[in-house]
């Protein structure tokens, strides 16, 4: 069954040694992170839920953690993986189950921020696909651990990326609307609206805010077992939306 839900952005900053010595913004954010993570509800394996390509979502049965990409090939750990679910998932989504070498960047991050040896399951969300595939992705994962609840509870970690065009020192720099588009996003969550997320897609996708695909999905995930998300903290350090979020 789904135990939890917890948005943390896939910010590599974020993950503990990565910076030495990390700017006081980031750090808020980071231990804004780690409360969320010490609250969570007790579980026995992971979901990691973040951004793919293409139309087709992706399973992932691969608990290779690497920052090797980033030139942090010192930071790297070898998770379990729950291969039972993982096929489960798989053959549920129609996708059969990818053995990746190590797991994406995003998915990389949000296991490290958790921290802990959970088994896991990495998914993709995929950037490609309309408003109702996402939703109905996060729906078929929900109804997925509730057959399996034998299994015990499964806490869905997802990718919370906004926009990364939030003044000057953005990754795309001083993009028109992206605090905007942030501010509307956050209110949703707020007001328990993010059934209104499709209504945000164009104007998240100009502004890079790259987690939207794994946030619809989330969203279907959420409505399928009852939860709702509730706002931890929100910022912008360096012009990329940071969102932590947790289920209540």
């Amino acid at each position: 069954m789904l135990a939890d839900v917890v948005v943390l952005p896939t910010a590599p900053v974020l993950v503990p040694g990565v910076s030495p010595a990390p700017p006081p913004e980031v750090r808020a954010v980071a231990d804004a992170v780690d409360a969320c993570v010490e609250a969570l509800a007790p579980h026995e394996r992971v979901v990691l839920l973040a951004p793919g390509e293409g139309e087709t979502p992706a399973v992932h049965a691969c608990g290779r953690l690497d920052l090797a990409g980033l030139g942090r090939g010192d930071v790297t750990e070898e998770r379990p993986v729950d291969a039972d679910l993982a096929h489960a998932l798989g053959e549920r989504l129609g996708t059969g189950v990818s053995a990746p070498a190590r797991l994406p960047l995003a998915h990389a991050v949000l296991a490290l921020l958790l921290g802990g040896r959970d088994p896991l399951v990495a998914v993709s969300a995929p950037a490609g696909a309309t408003s109702a595939a996402l939703e109905g992705l996060g729906a078929t994962l929900a109804s997925t651990l509730a057959e399996r609840a034998d299994a015990g509870p499964t806490l869905l970690a997802v990718a919370g990326d906004l926009s990364a065009g939030i003044g000057p020192a953005a990754p795309w720099k001083d993009l028109e609307g992206a605090a905007e588009l942030d501010a509307q996003l956050v209110a949703l969550l707020d007001e328990g609206r993010l059934a209104s997320l499709p209504e945000l897609r164009a104007e998240a996708e100009r502004v890079r805010a790259t987690a939207w695909p794994a946030l619809q999905a989330a969203h279907g995930a959420l409505a399928a077992a009852g939860l709702r998300l509730v706002r931890e903290r929100y910022a912008a350090p360096a012009g990329v939306g940071y969102l932590v979020a947790r289920a209540a």
